[in-house]
């Protein structure tokens, strides 16, 4: 089932309002364009000055990106890029890209899918544009067809909040990989979106808690299943809003309906599996605007 796009008002409100409180205990006037400097300084007091970057610019300045994975390969336990689960096995790898015609490749890869995602998705656009502001390039030896799927490679770092890691996918058609990307990237901000919510709240009782994840078909870390949760009710979002406009050709439409089907399913599933987790007020109110997505 497709599902066009909804506002969530208390989350929506709710991020507004801790950006705004990030921004101010930063030091910074109401004026100053948010960035996610200001809640790495708020954190942790790891990084003192990071060049602000163009809204939704994926780094490609060689020194900025050397900058970058320095503090992602950092053994300090302060590093502000440490990944919750950045996979080190079964011939996975992770670092950021830094071979300059990959780097503009990818640069014009991310910005064309933003374009169509302004274009198709305009509800999604703009609240990817309230969580994402900065694109780091991901190398990875998961991208392209994983499981006969077209998929790429994205990540996420509590740490640093408004920047995501991204490898464009490059395994099926033209069609097939843009598709995938404008997924990709409503996903992550799906994560950045839990993640400054998490902020304000931890959402659950007894993070140690376990839930079934439908997708790994293990029992996962509760939060790590609420994660999943709102990543796919992003894609679910862009994928009605897409389908919605009526201007892609009859295979875009099918793989749509095809992934958020899959989305509704598991999300349906790990919604099921929440129900039995002890959660915050704010924690039973997210899953309860979730809800009408799993329909």
């Amino acid at each position: 089932m497709l599902y066009s796009p909804h506002a969530a008002p208390s989350i929506s409100k709710l991020v507004e309002r801790l950006r705004d409180d990030i921004r101010t205990q930063a030091g910074f006037g109401p004026e100053a364009p948010y960035h996610p400097s200001m809640a790495l300084s708020l954190r942790n007091n790891y990084i003192k000055e990071c060049p602000p970057p163009e809204a939704q610019s994926l780094v490609v300045h060689a020194d900025a990106i050397a900058w970058h994975y320095g503090l992602l390969c950092s053994d300090s336990p302060h590093a502000p890029y440490k990944m919750d689960y950045l996979p080190h096995d079964a011939g996975s790898t992770a670092t950021l890209e830094s071979r300059a015609d990959h780097v503009n490749s990818s640069a014009d890869e991310v910005s064309f899918a933003l374009i169509h995602l302004a274009k198709y998705a305009p509800a999604s656009y703009e609240k990817f544009c309230t969580l994402v502001t900065e694109i780091l390039p991901l190398e990875t030896t998961q991208g392209g067809l994983l499981d006969g799927s077209v998929t790429g490679r994205g990540l996420s770092s509590a740490h640093y909040l408004g920047g995501i890691f991204l490898a464009p996918p490059h395994g099926g058609t033209d069609e097939e990989n843009l598709i995938q990307l404008i997924l990709n990237l409503v996903h992550e901000a799906g994560h950045q979106l839990l993640f400054l919510v998490q902020s304000a709240d931890p959402l659950v009782l007894d993070p140690s808690t376990k839930v079934y994840s439908p997708v790994r078909k293990v029992d996962r870390p509760v939060l790590r299943s609420m994660h999943a949760c709102s990543a796919s009710v992003m894609m679910l979002e862009a994928c009605g809003e897409i389908v919605g406009s009526g201007a892609w050709s009859r295979a875009a439409q099918k793989l749509l309906a095809k992934h958020s089907e899959v989305q509704s399913l598991g999300l349906r599933i790990s919604l099921q599996g929440l129900k039995e987790i002890g959660l915050t007020d704010l924690g039973i109110k997210v899953c309860r605007q979730w809800v009408e997505y799993a329909a």
